[in-house]
């Protein structure tokens, strides 16, 4: 069984009246989704999965996913308390970090992925953000310094948008495939994720061994990407620490009419130099499909 926390953050009142700014705007379905995606875990089999916390609103601080070795983070006590992380809240890519948006400054309005260096507690395993555009597909090595034992990082590269019926819907299809026994952390993100019209752009990294870079020809089916699976959900691979990263493993989504392709990236980063190694996947000739758009996004 698997041990989690979720963060949600929707109405951003405070942040509205002191900080106003396009990540202010009231979000619908945020509520939705974590309660479908809670209701799986905790009915999933052989044995429930395991709440730790759920904090919403105010109680959601930058300082939650912030390293506890930089100006007072709380990463320990509450992102790195629990095998899989959830955070709902509105987010942004400055070209290199994730932004999150959050409802209060006690440390700051944002946090910063620059901040966070994620698996010290030997806990945490994957992070998934509900937010826009918090990876930078051109720049996935921005994230290098976060996997400190961390296997994944799930997350979209551009606009994720949510109502009731599409958050119900994305929280209960997520959290039926991550204890399925068969769908890897990454397919369960990739898939649940992009069921939606509105919805076409998951991402997933993943920390990998030097093993599985094989002189720059990846042995994909070895790889924490295409081989681990929630805890008490099927295998979970091992931990690769920070001494043990080699590469980083992109895997994401892209739609073509109505055909969902996943494709691959394996980029290695070799001081000083930046070595990037692209793998893709043959793709039908087709104009990308034209998505609907609400005005409500995250």
């Amino acid at each position: 069984m698997a041990i989690f926390g979720i963060e949600a953050i929707s109405k951003y009142d405070n942040r509205r009246k002191n900080y106003a700014d396009d990540t202010s705007v009231i979000t619908v379905g945020v509520y939705a989704q974590n309660n479908a995606l809670v209701k799986k875990l905790l009915h999933s089999k052989p044995k429930p999965d395991v709440k730790r916390y759920i904090k919403v609103e105010t109680d959601c601080e930058e300082l939650d996913l912030h390293d506890m070795n930089d100006n007072g983070g709380q990463d320990l006590k509450w992102a790195e308390n629990v095998d899989i992380f959830f955070i709902s809240t509105h987010g942004h890519n400055d070209g290199t970090n994730a932004i999150l948006a959050y409802d209060n400054n006690r440390n700051e309005w944002d946090g910063n992925s620059k901040n966070w260096k994620l698996g010290d507690s030997n806990l945490l395993k994957w992070l998934l953000l509900f937010s826009c555009t918090t990876v930078n597909l051109k720049n996935p090595l921005g994230f290098w310094h976060v996997f400190e034992n961390l296997h994944e990082l799930c997350g979209f590269y551009e606009d994720l948008f949510l109502s009731d019926k599409i958050g119900d819907d994305l929280g209960s299809d997520l959290g039926q495939k991550l204890i399925d026994g068969e769908t890897t952390v990454a397919d369960a993100w990739l898939e649940a994720t992009t069921e939606s019209d509105y919805n076409t752009a998951a991402v997933v990294i993943s920390a990998e061994n030097q093993k599985t870079w094989n002189n720059g020809k990846p042995i994909w089916n070895d790889t924490t990407m295409n081989l681990d699976h929630l805890k008490g959900h099927g295998y979970t691979c091992p931990n690769v620490t920070a001494q043990d990263k080699h590469w980083l493993g992109v895997k994401w989504v892209e739609w073509y009419i109505d055909k969902r392709v996943k494709k691959t990236t394996g980029i290695v980063q070799l001081p000083p130099k930046l070595i990037q190694l692209e793998i893709e996947i043959k793709i039908p000739s087709a104009e990308p499909r034209k998505k609907k758009r609400r005005k409500l996004k995250r």
